[in-house]
């Protein structure tokens, strides 16, 4: 089955602005947004409760509010603000009728996602019909529902109007067919205080997207003031236009959708030391905070604290990441794309060697490198976070180590290594279907001021990787610092070459 390339984080940027799409993006977790509304609104939902229980049977609720005012956020989350009394709301199916069928069909569906033993009351939402008054005949067949033994009796349909005079209507002419109510139809939906506007907005940019401090690419919700905006959901609105706008602004600074890929190649079989430079929800993407806190008395930890916004504007234009790669993988890549000496002093190592190193054939480079964690986000392999499986053979680690005594990568040297690199990733990236279009090594490319160690290019994307050759296992905690340095320092590069920032 053919592999995709990676997506640049900058296209999966968002900012929902509506309930229905958080919902859609985050699932349960849109719970973690909830603020419960006033308490008016609240004891009127009590009190439908309570009579739905003493009259034995189901309540019509005509929901008003101006857009925005958070109606349909209410009726999805009965289940959140009040659990004793209701259970989880269920969408009546997008349809031109109500029918006394379609409700029927709707609540025995809820009834049998949820328990046998669930007797809250089960709310059904039509929310497709704003605008649409029900007619005479639906209302008749709302109240022969809301009066049906087991389902309808047991249930509240939620119908959200925007227009205010049309709510009322419905309001009143429910009323002429089904008699008197406990609350005042239509009940007006109130959203949270606004004084919590601002924590909402800064709680949807970080749940929606998992990574720290982005409000440090220009759009800050603390910089919004609630006053301006009529409805928390306009509030949302006017911030997720303004996100998006930043987004598109900052795709279009690097001319091409660019990823820069550090890879550290050492002794060391797990990620180590990048766990703490990186963002654990987005599978090596570099972290800010945690590069600073890993350097920050060095000379380039202080040159980026001074400049901290573009620090993480920077990493999220580059879609800066850091993966390692293990010496099972790095030797029999230079096994068989090394150059010369290198290939001869391997051959030599493994005919000494009681068990041999693998054989270098292209397939087993190939299945090298998909195991890796650059191999992984080269594919678009479903892992989030790095991953280890087993210990590689000690003769690869041994190898690796001859090597570095013999210092193949000092002084210039790496160089050659970088080329068998590019080389390998190009067999793999063949054998998972993936095309690239141009594939470079040690050579400029068009629109970068820069000459990174491998460029490839695949569609319109191009990634750019940046190899650290290290003795020893490099990833160690101790080495922490170092390794934050070498990130730091390849980020201001490339900052510089940008001309996002002056020296």
């Amino acid at each position: 089955m053919p592999s995709e390339a990676p997506r640049h984080i900058l296209s999966q940027l968002k900012f929902p602005d509506r309930y229905e799409r958080l919902s859609s993006l985050l699932g349960s977790r849109v719970a973690e947004l909830l603020i419960a509304p006033p308490d008016e609104v609240l004891l009127g939902l009590r009190s439908i409760a309570h009579s739905v229980d003493t009259r034995g049977e189901g309540f019509f609720l005509p929901l008003s509010g101006p857009t925005g005012t958070g109606k349909t956020t209410l009726a999805n989350s009965l289940s959140a603000f009040l659990p004793e009394y209701f259970c989880q709301t269920f969408e009546h199916p997008e349809s031109s009728t109500i029918t006394f069928e379609s409700l029927q069909a709707t609540a025995i569906k809820g009834r049998e996602l949820t328990s046998l033993d669930d007797h809250r009351i089960l709310p059904i939402n039509v929310d497709n019909r704003e605008g649409a008054p029900p007619s005479e005949r639906e209302l008749a067949e709302i109240k022969r529902f809301l009066r049906s033994p087991k389902t309808g009796n047991k249930a509240i349909v939620v119908w959200p109007e925007t227009s205010q005079s049309i709510a009322h209507q419905i309001g009143k002419d429910f009323q002429q067919i089904a008699g008197a109510t406990i609350i005042s139809l239509p009940f007006e939906a109130k959203g949270p205080p606004r004084n919590t506007w601002q924590d909402t907005a800064m709680h949807v940019l970080h749940l929606c997207n998992e990574i720290t401090s982005l409000e440090e690419l220009g759009i800050n919700p603390k910089n919004y003031d609630p006053n301006k905006h009529s409805t928390l959901g306009e509030f949302l609105k006017k911030i997720s236009i303004d996100f998006d706008k930043q987004a598109a602004e900052l795709r279009a600074s690097t001319q091409k959708p660019l990823h820069l890929l550090i890879t550290f190649v050492s002794e060391s079989i797990e990620a180590g030391a990048l766990t703490h430079l990186t963002t654990p929800s987005k599978y090596g993407l570099l972290d800010a905070n945690g590069l600073l806190n890993a350097t920050k008395d060095s000379a380039i930890g202080k040159w980026w604290a001074a400049r901290r916004a573009l620090l993480t504007q920077s990493i999220i234009k580059l879609n800066a990441r850091a993966f390692h790669l293990p010496p099972s993988t790095s030797m029999i890549v230079l096994r068989r794309f090394g150059p010369e000496d290198v290939v001869k002093k391997l051959n030599a190592l493994t005919k000494k060697s009681k068990s041999k190193l693998p054989r270098a054939d292209q397939s087993r480079v190939a299945e090298y490198v998909r195991r890796t964690d650059l191999g992984k986000y080269m594919s678009s392999s479903t892992a989030t976070a790095y991953e280890t499986r087993g210990r590689p053979p000690e003769e690869a680690k041994a190898a690796f180590a001859a090597m570095a005594k013999q210092g193949i990568w000092t002084v210039g040297k790496d160089k050659q290594l970088n080329g068998a690199m590019l080389e390998a990733l190009k067999i793999f990236l063949a054998s998972a279907n993936i095309k690239i279009s141009e594939a470079q090594h040690e050579k400029s490319i068009e629109g970068l001021p820069l000459i990174p160690d491998n460029s490839m290019k695949i569609g319109e994307q191009v990634f750019c990787i940046e190899y650290a050759w290290r003795s020893g296992e490099f990833l160690d905690s101790g080495n922490r610092s170092e390794a934050a340095q070498y990130c730091l320092t390849k980020l201001k590069n490339y900052a510089l070459a940008f001309g996002w920032t002056a020296p």
